[in-house]
């Protein structure tokens, strides 16, 4: 029987791996933008689920458009680009022509959680909107086309899914007396 080692960071995809626009098989143009906040990589944060409200994307001239509307409470999961798990959307296109520097996330009041590297997840729930940056600005020239976001936030530390499993199995030593010579002459 062969054996056959297996990879996953080989097929993980990268942004920006094929060029900054690509196509899809209908010939639309893939725009894969990488989404950054200071405020969430100093927390080093890996994972969030935020209930959000609205999407609205930032334009260079400093106005707001709205790219989405959430109805009701959705729990959206946004992972790290090392996970290899992005968020695809057509409504970026649809927003007027021009060059796009950064998207805000309007969050509902409750159901808002962080999941640090470290593994501790954490509510929060006490910001009204997050704000993230563009990697590199957006410019929209067609109202044809697909926009991949990539959030750029910290992985997970090694090992950190495996500790509450490695601990149970962890015994304490105990002191033992010796045997030998125990039985006196």
């Amino acid at each position: 029987m062969k054996h056959t080692r297996f990879y996953p960071t080989a097929w993980q995809q990268i942004p920006y791996a094929f060029g900054n626009a690509t196509s899809t098989e209908n010939g639309e143009e893939v725009f894969e933008v990488v989404l950054k906040n200071e405020m969430v990589q100093e927390l080093e944060v890996s994972e969030m689920v935020l209930n959000l409200s609205k999407i609205t994307a930032i334009a260079d001239s400093g106005e707001e458009y709205k790219v989405l509307d959430f109805f009701g409470q959705n729990g959206v999961q946004l992972k790290s680009m090392y996970s290899g798990l992005f968020l695809q959307t057509k409504q970026m296109m649809q927003l007027p022509l021009g060059t796009y520097t950064g998207l805000r996330f309007y969050l509902n009041g409750n159901g808002n959680t962080f999941s640090y590297s470290d593994g501790l997840k954490e509510q929060a729930n006490e910001f009204e909107y997050l704000e993230f940056n563009l990697e590199k600005v957006l410019k929209i020239s067609s109202n044809q086309g697909l926009v991949k976001l990539w959030f750029d936030l910290k992985p997970y530390k090694f090992g950190i899914k495996w500790n509450a499993f490695i601990d149970t199995f962890k015994v304490g030593k105990k002191q033992r007396p010796r045997l030998a010579g125990s039985f006196g002459n």
